[in-house]
């Protein structure tokens, strides 16, 4: 099952870079963003900024609470 997250992100200081954008969920399970090229990513926020991007995460269906599946 796919989990597709809209994400803003406001640096403020300095850059921030983003090399990594994980899911993890309150019972201690991590899932890292697919790697895929039709996505935008967030890379860097400038300070003042704000980046608007989609992460989209593969987790088993179990693992999905009130998933809907057709």
């Amino acid at each position: 099952m796919f989990v597709v997250v809209e994400l803003s992100v406001r640096a403020s200081g300095t850059a921030q870079p983003f090399s990594t954008i994980e899911l993890a969920t309150t019972d201690g399970h991590v899932y890292l963003q697919r790697d895929d090229p039709l996505i935008p990513s967030v890379t860097l926020t400038q300070p003042g900024y704000t980046m608007h991007a989609t992460a989209v995460f593969e987790v088993p269906p179990e693992r999905v609470p009130g998933r809907r599946c057709g």
